[in-house]
């Protein structure tokens, strides 16, 4: 179930926003479901403590007492009465922002993008294991690795899968999921992407012009995996990351 949530305290807007949604259910073919309503920031902080999961947040970027405590995993569209806001001080990246009053096409759009998001992120493929066969979420692979005639996936939670599979075979079936290749012998999943790096050189007084790609294996407690990025694969990647912020995929 799609789960979404209105922060606001602007009970005109908040009526706006619920219109525009049960338009967007309907035009993307979804069963009503309500949207749960907050007027301030106690109340959608009481929420999350108790472990409400929110799928989407419409919020007012103008809300006190929330900087920083959104959970990054949630989709966030902040809603504002400003042309152009400043969003530095939350550590999470938004899929979009709607100006007060709404605009319906921009509003269907930000929504279409979210629910596609929603649905990848329940995706799961069947993958073949030494007897049998294993179900992985797409979204919970951070990479996928060569290992002789298999290959090795890293899982969100720490958890190491070898698998009976080519990595060629696997960019194929992944790459839809935003897994794609940096190197010959590696997929990185873009959501866990947090900085591509010159690369460090361990010999002294040796230069490498090359570029590293770090990414989070949340299970590690915010300790970065760099992984080095091959020259044949640099530009490609660079740029399926800058179309993958750009179109507000999910960070985690």
């Amino acid at each position: 179930m799609f789960t979404i949530a209105v922060c606001d305290d602007d009970l005109q807007i908040q009526k706006d926003i619920v219109k525009a949604l049960k338009l967007a259910y309907a035009e993307n073919g979804q069963d009503w479901e309500a949207p749960v309503v907050l007027d301030n920031a106690e109340e959608l902080l009481a929420q999350l403590k108790r472990g409400v999961r929110f799928d989407l947040l419409y919020l007012d970027i103008e809300m006190p007492g929330l900087s920083g405590t959104i959970d990054r995993q949630i989709q966030i569209i902040f809603v504002t009465s400003h042309e152009q806001y400043v969003f530095d001080t939350f550590r999470v990246q938004p899929l979009d922002f709607l100006s007060k009053p709404l605009d319906c096409s921009r509003f269907q759009e930000a929504f279409r993008r979210a629910l596609d998001n929603y649905r990848l992120q329940h995706q799961t493929i069947a993958c073949a294991i030494d007897g049998g066969i294993q179900i992985l979420s797409v979204t919970e692979m951070v990479c996928v690795e060569s290992a002789g005639k298999k290959v090795s996936v890293t899982m969100a939670d720490g958890t190491l899968y070898s698998l009976s599979h080519k990595l060629e075979e696997m960019e194929q079936r992944l790459k839809v999921y935003h897994l794609i290749r940096c190197h010959r012998s590696l997929l990185v999943n873009l959501a866990y992407v947090r900085e591509i790096a010159p690369r460090l050189s361990f010999r002294p007084g040796r230069h490498s012009e090359g570029k590293d790609v770090l990414f989070s294996v949340p299970a590690q407690m915010g300790q970065l995996q760099r992984r080095a990025i091959g020259e044949k694969y640099l530009e490609s990647f660079q740029a399926a990351l800058m179309r993958y912020q750009e179109e507000g995929g999910v960070v985690y």
